[in-house]
């Protein structure tokens, strides 16, 4: 089990991470992800010993590590440039870690072959580093990990540097990987699809700081702000500024060219912002049971993906992007009525970008609301 504990790197006036506190339990996939400079490689350096922390403390299994030499933390580093001994064949970029921890010959062995045998790397322990593509070499790399048969895994966006087709098929492995060992891994990425695919848990940083924690699931259906909301997702969540009123003893959202019922009862006039996934609003023939209106504009563009395609739609001043199969969406020019599931609107307060919830409720689908409230920051 790894905890952080108010952890902080600064340099100078610039503060890198800020205090940043997480629980990684024995045997958890935990994705730290986040976008360039938002402070995740520091974190896993931090844990793996290669950066001092300005201030806080890092735990294994309840021990204190701080400030412990990275030899002696018993944690194997990924590195995302593969970090292999070039003039060694791929047996002994195995077998390296192991002769340093004066590990017996034997059982050197005996890892090396079974390491080997799991990764399909048998038929190249001979060769050296150049001979191998980049697939292989990324496998010898983790396999040099896992050969130690260390407390946990650090990996450092190890995906990177391999084709489209490699990491699919690395992300599987990797998955089974963790599934046969049930080892700890804290998996740095700015690849949401690795993050969504491989971890159990996934934390979502921004500007040295935690957004939010949770399953993947969670982080998709429920992001914490409107951060996360619009990071998730290919394309993002649609964020559209409105006003959220009462009219007709419904609660209402209004915007010019979008208005939408989300509940029976009476709320205070505010300004809001309001969240669909592109994936949940409907067009004109697709409407389900349950779904109100909620937009009308223009398409300005349709973008074709093969099996599906993105619409994106003028309503008023604000841009909607709609995903639909191919050839059941609407086309460039088309003025089409949009249509939502109201309980698969999500609500921002504008200014701080946390998430709203109903004061009196769980669902503003089913039970009447006077006010909205923030939700708290999910620190764990």
């Amino acid at each position: 089990m790894i905890e952080l504990d108010r952890l902080t790197k600064s340099y100078g006036d610039v503060v890198a991470v800020d205090r940043l506190s997480l629980s990684v339990g024995d045997g958890e996939f935990v994705a730290l992800l986040g976008p360039s400079g938002c402070g995740k490689s520091t974190v896993l350096r931090m844990l793996a010993g290669l950066l001092e922390p300005s201030g806080g403390r890092v735990l294994l299994d309840g021990d204190d590590i701080t400030y412990q030499p990275p030899k002696d933390r018993d944690l194997a580093m990924v590195f995302q440039s593969y970090a292999l001994y070039p003039h060694l064949d791929v047996r002994s970029n195995l077998e390296f870690g192991l002769k340093a921890h004066h590990t017996e010959a034997p059982v050197i062995a005996a890892r090396v072959d079974e390491v080997a045998g799991q990764l399909g790397l048998t038929e190249l322990l001979r060769r050296r580093p150049k001979e191998l593509s980049g697939g292989q070499r990324q496998r010898v790399a983790v396999g040099r990990a896992i050969a130690r048969r260390p407390r946990a895994f650090l990996m450092d966006e190890p995906l990177s540097n391999l084709d489209a087709r490699l990491r699919t098929a690395t992300r599987r492995e990797l998955v089974a990987l963790h599934r046969q060992l049930g080892a700890t891994i804290v998996y740095v990425t700015h690849d949401q699809v690795e993050a969504m695919t491989m971890a159990t848990k996934i934390v979502v940083m921004n500007g040295g700081r935690i957004e939010q924690v949770g399953s993947p699931l969670e982080v998709y259906d429920q992001p914490a702000s409107t951060f996360v909301a619009g990071f998730l997702g290919a394309p993002p969540m649609n964020l559209l500024h409105g006003t959220v009123r009462s009219r007709n003893g419904m609660v209402v959202i209004e915007a010019p060219g979008i208005h939408v019922a989300i509940a029976e009862g009476s709320t205070e006039e505010r300004p809001i912002t309001i969240g669909v996934r592109p994936e949940e609003i409907r067009v004109a023939g697709a409407i389900r049971p349950g779904d109100e209106p909620f937009a009308d504009g223009i398409v300005s563009l349709v973008e074709n993906l093969g099996g599906e395609e993105i619409s994106y739609i003028e309503a008023g001043e604000q841009t909607i992007a709609v995903r639909s199969p191919r050839g059941a969406g609407p086309a460039e020019g088309d003025h089409p009525h949009l249509a939502v599931d109201p309980r698969r609107v999500h609500l921002f307060d504008p200014e701080s970008g946390r998430r709203l919830r109903w004061s009196n409720a769980s669902s503003p689908a089913t039970t009447p609301a006077a006010s909205f409230r923030p939700t708290t920051r999910v620190m764990s």
